[in-house]
């Protein structure tokens, strides 16, 4: 990749300009080759793959998504924009965790058992939440779907691939971890757009306030400090599966309130 300067085209505002270049400078000119790319991405790479190992099927070997990150850290590098307005790592991460997900649906698509348990946990978090006036409590949940504590614990566990799947969908939960943020800064939306956005991540935060103490936790250091769940159990005193199943019940509650929302419309 070379270095000339950018074309823009003459319409384009001074501001998107002056944003661009600034991208450009500080994020693509001193990767100049392949080689240059690698040795300072590959850290990012080995980062975003680690977060979604939760979601990596059973005995799986980490080189082999880390390579699959870094040959999207290459395309993605071939194809960057900087007249899109995003910085490239985070051009890159989107399109790293794009393509571990394209090939974890490849390898082991989600089966119809699956999608049908995930939407009983949310039919059941749904109504529960309707009659209670509040997200409800694991016990609660196991008990509407009949299950015992131990079966419900495994249910998250079975699930929590699922629930990683569905963070490749757009518009249940926005950050800048999540594509619904992500895709609509690289398209950048109509005043229209913008507007549904952040009334979405205004109803995000307030559902986010009305979760327990600690699934409230969980979400804020996985997907706005970026820790790993492994890290996340550590830090709060629990193993990374009960992270996980934290995870997986945290994410439920504000699908399944979305869902309502969307049906709703």
């Amino acid at each position: 990749m070379t270095t000339s300067p950018t074309i823009v085209a003459p319409e384009a505002s001074l501001t998107h300009r002056v944003r661009a270049a600034h991208c450009y400078r500080d994020s693509v000119e001193a990767a100049d080759t392949e080689d240059d790319l690698l040795q300072r991405y590959t850290p990012l790479v080995i980062r975003t793959v680690q977060r979604y190992c939760p979601a990596l099927p059973a005995g799986t070997d980490l080189d082999d998504w880390i390579n699959i990150g870094l040959f999207a850290l290459v395309q993605a590098w071939r194809t960057y924009d900087p007249l899109r307005g995003a910085s490239f790592p985070h051009f890159a991460r989107i399109r790293i965790k794009t393509a571990v997900f394209d090939e974890l649906r490849r390898i082991s698509p989600l089966s119809r058992g699956d999608l049908a348990r995930r939407h009983e946990l949310e039919e059941a978090i749904d109504q529960l939440s309707q009659e209670l006036g509040r997200p409800p409590e694991e016990p609660e949940i196991a008990a509407r779907m009949g299950l015992s504590p131990e079966d419900y614990g495994r249910l998250l566990d079975r699930l929590r691939g699922v629930v990683f799947e569905s963070l490749s969908e757009p518009a249940f939960l926005a950050s800048d971890e999540l594509p619904s943020r992500e895709l609509a800064d690289l398209n950048q939306p109509g005043p229209v757009e913008q507007l549904l956005d952040r009334e979405l991540q205004e109803e995000l935060r307030k559902k986010i306030l009305e979760l327990p103490d600690t699934q409230r936790k969980v979400l804020h250091m996985f997907y706005f400090e970026g820790l790993r769940l492994k890290d996340i159990g550590e830090l709060l005193g629990f193993t990374e599966a009960r992270a996980c199943q934290i995870h997986v019940q945290a994410v439920s509650v504000l699908r399944a309130h979305f869902k309502r929302i969307r049906n709703s419309i």
